[in-house]
């Protein structure tokens, strides 16, 4: 089987179970939550894509010679710093734990709007890599071709990611239960899916790396 065809199917395999079991226990969010199934999961996706990272940064660095800062291949060992970072974060809440201690040290109140700190937290992880990519883009103009097939899909379902995780934080801006439930599904759907896109567009420009090595 094909690595690709694995990782989407066994992305789906992991979230029907994940849903499946925990309705069988009587929440359907029992393994979504920290410490659980899919926190681990994702955790390992974002080593997966940590370590396809820094492998095309080792590789693209043997190409140029003087200093890693002025070479195309630093942006890679950059993303492999953040997606490892991400990881981390994914399973010691680091995000959720910066919140908690931005209330304490500000001696602020819990807000409808302070509560999402944690997201919006989030969304400048995103912000701050696309600044990254931005900044040394031309580590990634020889796999542009990648990037509009997996990685730009991957960014655009991570913003959605971020946006359904705004208004299901609290119930207060979906009211509705039902529709509350299947947006906190989408979220965690949209999160397996980015990480899922981006591990393929990282495990694509691998490939890529290796076939410009030989030529």
């Amino acid at each position: 089987m094909a690595f690709p065809l694995f990782i989407v199917s066994f992305n789906v395999l992991v979230f029907v179970l994940a849903v499946i079991y925990g309705h069988g226990q009587g929440d359907v969010f029992h393994y979504f939550q920290e410490g659980r199934l899919i926190t681990f999961w994702s955790s390992f996706q974002l080593v997966a894509i940590a370590v396809y990272c820094w492998i095309i940064h080792e590789r693209d660095r043997l190409r140029h010679s003087g200093p890693v800062w002025s070479s195309g291949s630093l942006i890679w060992a950059l993303m492999a710093l953040g997606f490892l970072f991400l990881a981390f974060d994914e399973t010691l809440m680091i995000h959720e734990n910066a919140d908690f201690k931005i209330h304490e040290i500000l001696d602020i109140p819990e807000t409808n709007l302070t509560d999402r700190l944690d997201d919006f937290i989030v969304l400048f992880y995103g912000l701050a890599g696309f600044y990254f990519m931005w900044r040394f883009r031309s580590g990634l103009t020889p796999y542009l071709a990648v990037a509009r097939k997996l990685v730009v899909p991957g960014i655009l379902i991570f913003l959605a990611m971020v946006a359904a995780d705004v208004l299901t934080n609290r119930r207060d801006i979906i009211l509705d239960e039902n529709l509350h439930n299947m947006l906190s599904l989408l979220e965690e759907a949209t999160k397996i899916a980015a990480e899922c896109l981006l591990l393929l567009g990282a495990y694509q420009s691998w490939k890529l790396s290796c076939s410009r090595s030989i030529t």
